[in-house]
């Protein structure tokens, strides 16, 4: 996908360090991390003006936004969002939204140049023992879908990751913080979604899921709230038809 914007703000605060990312057209990408954990709130905005007064730029000049909108931390989404909105009503301007996963598995892509073909299977833990993930094929630029953002078992993300390799004739590599939870090699716990790769996923034209948002349309993806929801349909319609038998 190629976006008619060259100047875009980005926020990713889904895991535990937050990022904030500027790309200020020929100039490229700039950005900044904080890993300091529980102070997303405290790091967002500042790392923001930051960035905008390294490249001489004011909000004005900012053309849209960019927020990885989960799955993820609640708390880390809540806020990241709350940013978000709160820009984009002052300004104006769209807010791009992708998913923390496949912004996860490009942090583990070193460019658009790459052509390898591999599988990238993104992990984040999810607490609760339970972890997010979602596998992309990685293939000339681009991620390919190969298995949509879900919420697992530790038991389900191994088997669904045997599957993948089973299936697959590429490499696969497993990364995120939820790479924990497997039982196989090779594993790179130490990747995160960064504000950066969300930057580079749209201007590199590495998705074809990006999504353009209002500030009031902006919604979070939870998929814990998602799976709960379908439980308990599963619960209701198991417990109507052993009413109706």
């Amino acid at each position: 996908m190629t976006v008619p914007y060259r100047r875009i703000l980005a926020i990713e605060a889904s895991g535990e360090s937050c990022s904030v990312a500027l790309l200020d057209g020929e100039q490229g990408i700039r950005s900044r991390v904080s890993r300091e954990s529980r102070k997303h709130a405290q790091m967002l905005l500042p790392m923001a003006d930051d960035l905008l007064l390294e490249a001489g730029l004011s909000l004005s000049h900012i053309e849209a936004l960019a927020f990885a909108r989960g799955p993820g931390s609640f708390t880390g989404l809540r806020i990241g969002a709350g940013v978000i909105q709160g820009l984009a009503y002052g300004l104006q301007i769209p807010v791009l939204c992708a998913n923390s996963l496949e912004v996860l598995a490009l942090s583990a892509c070193p460019s658009a140049s790459a052509v390898d073909e591999h599988v990238v299977v993104a992990t984040l833990d999810a607490r609760m023992n339970e972890i997010y993930w979602a596998a992309y094929r990685v293939a000339g630029g681009r991620l390919q879908e190969l298995q949509a953002p879900t919420l697992s078992s530790p038991n389900e993300l191994n088997e669904g990751v045997a599957a993948l390799r089973t299936a697959s004739s590429s490499a696969c590599r497993v990364v995120g913080n939820g790479a924990g939870n497997l039982a196989s090699d090779p594993l790179d716990g130490e990747v995160q979604p960064s504000a950066e790769s969300l930057l580079r996923l749209i201007d590199e034209g590495w998705s074809e899921t990006i999504e353009y948002r209002d500030a009031w349309e902006l919604e979070l993806l939870y998929l814990r709230n998602e799976v709960a929801w379908q439980k308990r349909k599963r619960i209701r319609d198991n417990a109507s038809r052993s009413a109706a038998s």
